[in-house]
């Protein structure tokens, strides 16, 4: 493969990716907003996106490993710098930009999908407790902190609290 198809083929991929994790970080952020407003209805759709955004990146993940191991080169940071030296001289600057604003994206993306699944544990547990108290049952994890700070468990949704 010469410079030029080379430099091509990069370029077109990484903007590839970098287009669709700008999408999906927006599919993301709108699962907070979704979360955030518990509406079962707007989040059955955004996790149906969320799912397609996710096919996107993976067909985008093929299509990156063909192109590297064509260059017999490993995908990884070293290899990337590796595969835009390979490319043209004039291109160069702007390929390490668009990895540079991919992996920017990627870290926006990890942390937003950090927080969503902090705030689906959060309302899980809420849940789990309150049909503990609704059961009366015990759940694991009824701590309350008293009044003195110590750890108390709920048992039986009675507020006759045992020190843990």
């Amino acid at each position: 493969m010469n410079k030029q198809d080379l430099t091509l083929q990069l370029h077109q991929l990484l903007q590839q990716d970098l287009d669709t994790t700008a999408a999906f970080l927006s599919v993301l952020n709108e699962e907070y907003e979704v979360l955030q407003a518990n509406d079962p209805d707007r989040l059955d759709a955004t996790i149906a996106a969320k799912q397609a955004m996710i096919n996107e990146m993976n067909q985008n993940n093929d299509e990156r490993n063909i192109l590297f191991k064509q260059a017999n080169i490993e995908f990884n940071n070293d290899g990337i710098r590796r595969m835009i030296s390979l490319c043209s001289p004039d291109s160069r600057l702007e390929l390490t930009h668009l990895w540079q604003q991919l992996e920017i994206e990627l870290q926006a993306c990890q942390e937003q999908n950090a927080i969503n699944g902090a705030v689906i544990a959060a309302g899980h547990q809420y849940t789990q407790q309150l049909l503990a108290i609704i059961t009366g049952q015990q759940h694991n994890g009824n701590e309350v902190y008293g009044k003195n700070g110590q750890v108390n468990r709920i048992q039986n949704g009675n507020s006759g609290h045992t020190q843990a």
